[in-house]
């Protein structure tokens, strides 16, 4: 079974297009978590309270109202999707389950979604 939760985030960032940085502004990101399991005896694949306490945890607590260049020198939808399915894998399976993918939206029109065969 999958199981996916959002969150969202607002930060600014500045991206390099063409060799040229843009202007800093901000987003609000919203990032999609899907995780994969079996269903277990308590009725569940894993507590969505659970899960969203380690993605706060671990992302929301990290980039809230940050500036995402202090992070990375690219900060690209595609880059702060692999960093954030990389920072959950662990803790994801720690829940009993597997993180399955990450999406990341710029706005509603635009987002990533990241898969462990793509890193």
């Amino acid at each position: 079974m999958e199981l996916t939760t959002e969150l969202s985030f607002k930060a600014r960032h500045a991206v390099k297009v063409d060799g040229k940085r843009e202007e800093p502004h901000w987003h609000e990101f919203k990032i999609r978590v899907t995780v994969e399991g079996d269903l277990k005896e308590n009725g569940f694949v894993v507590d969505f309270v659970k899960l969203r306490e380690v993605i706060r945890k671990l992302i929301i607590c990290e980039l809230e109202g940050g500036n995402l260049n202090e992070i990375f020198d690219q900060p690209s939808v595609e880059l702060i999707g692999v960093w954030i399915f990389r920072k959950l894998k662990e803790e994801v399976e720690k829940l009993g389950c597997t993180l399955s993918s990450v999406s990341v939206f710029e706005r509603e029109t635009d987002w990533i979604t990241v898969r462990e065969s793509d890193i």
